[in-house]
C-alpha cells in the first residue's frame, strides 16, 4: 500500500486527505520483478479515499485504462 497525502512533509500541519477529487499533485512509480513468464501484461487498479464537504468518507476504485507490457531479460 502506498499513501499520498495533500500537503508538505516539512510542514506536518499542512497534511490532509483532501476533499472529493482534489489533486494532491503527487505521483508514484513501481518496478516489478520476478514476474512468472506466463504473464505478458500487468493491469493496475487503485483505490482513493477522501471525503465530501460535510466530512463523509468517500472511497472510489479505479482501473488505469492501459496495460503495461512485461519484458524479460534474456
Amino acid at each position: 500500500m502506498v499513501t499520498c497525502h495533500k500537503g508538505n512533509l516539512n510542514d506536518p500541519f499542512s497534511i490532509d486527505g483532501g476533499l472529493e477529487d482534489e489533486n494532491s499533485y503527487k505521483q508514484v512509480g513501481f518496478t516489478l520483478s520476478n514476474i512468472p513468464r506466463q504473464f505478458s501484461r500487468v493491469y493496475v487498479y487503485y483505490s482513493r479515499n477522501s471525503s465530501d464537504a460535510s466530512g463523509t468518507a468517500l472511497t472510489t476504485y479505479e482501473k488505469i485504462n492501459k496495460y503495461f507490457e512485461v519484458s524479460y531479460d534474456e
